[in-house]
């Protein structure tokens, strides 16, 4: 598992865990301030992929318009 990968897998869990940040952390041995910027690079990597489908959609309708 990549670097990347791992650092997702860690935000689905911790989003999906319903603990605080500070609990999940502790449980997963790693300290908070990795995990908010885990977060935060998931976020930014979240908000691109749907910036990217949104044009792709924009262009693809545009493109089967006669």
């Amino acid at each position: 598992m990549s670097k990347g990968e791992k650092m997702f897998t860690f935000v689905e869990d911790f989003r999906a865990s319903g603990l605080t940040g500070k609990a999940f952390c502790q449980t997963q041995g790693i300290v908070t301030s990795t995990l908010y910027y885990w977060i935060k690079k998931f976020d930014e990597s979240s908000s691109l992929r749907s910036d990217q489908a949104a044009i792709f959609h924009k262009e693809n309708h545009r493109s089967k318009i006669p």
